[in-house]
This record gives C-alpha cells, structure tokens and sequence, in this order.
C-alpha cells in the first residue's frame, strides 16, 4: 500500500493535527514542537513540565523573553481531557495584547483543544456567543472574566486549571479584588500555575497556596552578558540627544521606552518633523492602533517603536537590536524588563540610556561606556504595510492574500513579507516601492468574492 494522500491536498502537519482529532488523542510535545517549527523546548519549560507531573501548585518564575507563555501551555495541552466538551482551563492575564498573545500562540500549536479570548473593548456579544461552544480553554483580563462568571457565561464547576499569566503584574495594575473573586468562585481547581517574571515576597490569600513548587530561572539569567548598557549624556534638548542616537542605529530595531503618555505625544510631532519612519504605543491608544503599532514593528515597516513600559512585558515582538530609556524608570526591576525586550536567548543586543549630569540612580553603574554617535541621514524602512479591511470572520486566510498578491498583482516572493490575519482585519507588509500600486490596482479585484480594498497605513 502506498503513502497516503491527504484527500484535501493540505500540509503533512495540518493532516495530521486534523487526523489526531478525529482520533480523539491528545498531541504529544514532540508533536506540537512540529507544529510550532521549532528545534527543541528550552529548559525553563522542560522544567516546568516535569514539574507538572508530580506537583499540585507550581510558580514559574523566568525574565522577558525565555518562553513563559509555552512554558505552561505545553503541560497545560497534556493534563485537558479531549473527549469533555467543557470549560476546563481559565488563564487571567493583565493585558489583552497579553490575552490575544496567548491564545495566538495556542493555535499555532494546533491541538485538538479550542480557546476563546476575553477582554475589554471585545464585543461582549462575540464572547457570549464563543463560550456558548464550551471551550476547553478560556484566557481573559481579571474584569471582563469577572464579568461573564457574574453573567454565568462561564461555568466555574468544570475548571480545574488555573494560570495566572504575568501575576506580580496584574497585582501592579490593581486587578487584586477581581481576581479574588474570580478564584472564589472556583471551587474544583487541581492545578494552578503562577507565572511572573519578578519574584512576589508574599502571596495573597485569594491564590490560597502556601509553598508551591517553584521554578526559578531569574537568579540563572540575573547578569546577561549578550547586552551591553551604554548611555549618552544630554547635554542640552533630550529630544535632539534622542534622534542623535537614532540616526546613528541606522536600520536597527528599536523601542523607545518613555515613563509618560505626554511625552509620547510630543516625541510624534518632533519625530515627525524630521521625516522619521516610527510607531507610537501606549495605554491610551484604540485596540486596533496598538495593535498595528507592533504589527509594523513585527514586519519591519518601521524599526522604531515609542512605548511606554506597556510594550516592556506580555507583547509577542520579535528580537530587538537595542532598547533606549528615554527616561530612567524609577525603580530597577523596569529597567529590568525593558532591557529584556533585547539580548534574548543567543542574541545580543545593546541598551542605551540618555542621561543628564543630575540623573541619580542607585541602580545603575558608575562606569557605564559612552555610545558611540557616527549620525547617518535618514532613511525608510523597506517595507510599507497594507491594511485590508476583511479577516478570518470574512472566511479570509494567509493563503488567500498570498494567492491574490502573486496571482492578481503579479508581486515576486521577495516583494510580500509577513502577513497577520486578525477577526476583521489583515495586514500584510509589501516591498514599499510596490504599495501604492498595489493600492490602485486591487481596489478592482476581489479576494473570495469581496473587494480587495487594500490601503497604506
């Protein structure tokens, strides 16, 4: 007999993962290490995971950047039962770019589980409508989940596994009273993972754990040798020393982290001015702008990301060449985690720190080597991204928009980059000389029956 042919002409790993559901098994690591295109788990999650296997109550404690979010999704894919059609995990996090990153990184492992996302400024209709197919998965920010177990949109008798995702952090953000009456609430947990990037020197009551297993892999990665702290003195405009610094990185990626909102709105008007390719990130920016921010960030349609510490933890952005404090976070362990945007796992990378003559920081070396300015003109990225106003609710996937831009447009594969699809919306990053046509020649053409209005952001 010969090999056999997926009747549907899809991927080996695709069939495969389809074949495992109809067969009711759970995916092994090894086979959701396949899925997600990677060599081999690291060992703060081979830690966990054996840990996982003899311990009730687990804490996870590991810097930005080592792989957290695997970290126990991996024991999580192996402990839910596939043959229960019920609410069976709940995973609280502080933010819903962390919420929408974790369950982003479940559906790239394609098990045969579903997860549902809940967060503020999501259309609660949408959520009560995906939580009425009883997801084995439920992952949301303390006070829209508050709001649908108030609702009984969730049922918290079939819960078993807790995640408390990012925990000292949403302790920070003041989520204290929600998540206590959301644990309250859950009577049959058997497993709960706490994961944090700091270390919590007393845990609350509400989480009711007294010594629980403990994964530290901080004290491991406390000096990094692959990052290089340098600073720049400023010695007159902090505006100008910043785009000193800037134009000396060239086409290096950066994020450019401010302690205040205010001073991100008026670094986009000076940046602006001098015709700077950039993106603004913070708090008070629409879902869908913050979101498109780190988008441009991801693809390469610009290397310079403004934030405020919001972009320092929980984001899934690709390796930085270099992170700059604009202003000097008050207390060390900020500093910590925005210089965790850079230098991760086998790369190295460089933090710089704009400095004046008064700045005291007890944290901070006294011998810390001076940046090197060697200022170049300003140049663009390569890349432009396109946004195009249908997503996955319009029945639109990567390969669709692959398709129409080498097929309809006649781009070559050097000329489309990453392509993110989103609910409702796409993005796609295009060779920038190719943008504009692209604008004018697909506003005629339809992808699956709907116009392919694509339009430079």
């Amino acid at each position: 007999m010969g090999p056999f042919i997926c009747p549907w002409n899809c991927p080996a790993r695709t069939y495969f993962s389809y074949f495992c559901r109809m067969k009711g098994k759970n995916l092994t690591i090894a086979q959701i290490i396949k899925q997600l295109d990677i060599e081999a788990i690291n060992d703060m999650q081979e830690a966990v995971l054996n840990a996982a296997k003899n311990h009730k109550d687990i804490q996870v404690l590991s810097p930005t950047g080592t792989g957290k979010t695997l970290g126990y999704l991996f024991p999580l894919s192996q402990s839910i039962a596939r043959n229960q059609k019920a609410n069976q995990a709940l995973i609280i996090c502080p933010t819903r770019e962390l919420v929408l990153q974790v369950e982003a990184v479940f559906k790239k492992m394609q098990t045969p589980f579903s997860i549902t996302a809940c967060y503020g400024g999501h259309p609660f209709s949408v959520e009560r409508k995906n939580l009425a197919e009883s997801p084995q998965i439920i992952v949301g920010t303390p006070g829209r989940l508050l709001d649908h177990f108030n609702r009984r949109t969730i049922d918290p008798e079939t819960i078993h596994h807790l995640i408390l995702d990012e925990f000292d952090k949403s302790l920070e953000f003041g989520f204290h009273n929600e998540m206590k009456q959301i644990a309250a609430k859950l009577r049959n947990i058997e497993k709960k993972y706490l994961i944090s990037a700091t270390e919590i020197d007393e845990l609350p009551a509400f989480v009711d754990i007294k010594k629980p297993h403990s994964v530290n892999y901080l004290k491991r990665n406390k000096v990094n040798q692959k990052l290089l702290i340098q600073k720049h003195m400023v010695t007159d405009n902090k505006y100008e020393a910043l785009y000193e610094v800037l134009s000396s990185l060239e086409d290096k990626s950066c994020i450019v982290f401010c302690n205040h909102r205010a001073t991100i709105d008026n670094l986009v008007e000076f940046l602006s001015e001098k015709k700077m390719t950039f993106a603004a990130y913070h708090g008070k920016l629409e879902q869908e702008e913050r979101e498109l921010s780190i988008t441009q960030l991801r693809n390469g349609s610009t290397n310079i990301l403004i934030s405020t510490d919001l972009a320092a933890r929980g984001l899934d952005i690709p390796q930085l060449d270099c992170i700059i404090h604009f202003h000097i976070p008050k207390y060390e362990k900020e500093f910590t985690h925005r210089n965790g945007r850079t230098a991760r796992m086998h790369a190295h990378g460089s933090a710089i720190i704009l400095l004046k003559e008064t700045d005291e920081f007890s944290y901070l070396d006294q011998n810390i080597p001076t940046f090197k300015l060697d200022q170049k003109p300003v140049t663009h990225p390569d890349w432009i991204t396109l946004k195009l106003p249908l997503g996955r609710k319009d029945k639109i996937n990567k390969i669709d928009i692959v398709g129409f831009m080498y097929k309809t447009i006649g781009l070559n594969k050097e000329e489309l980059g990453i392509i993110e699809v989103k609910d409702r919306i796409s993005y796609t990053a295009v060779a920038a000389d190719k943008a504009k046509m692209i604008e004018e020649k697909g506003k005629d053409q339809r992808i699956k029956g709907k116009l392919a209005k694509f339009h430079i952001v």
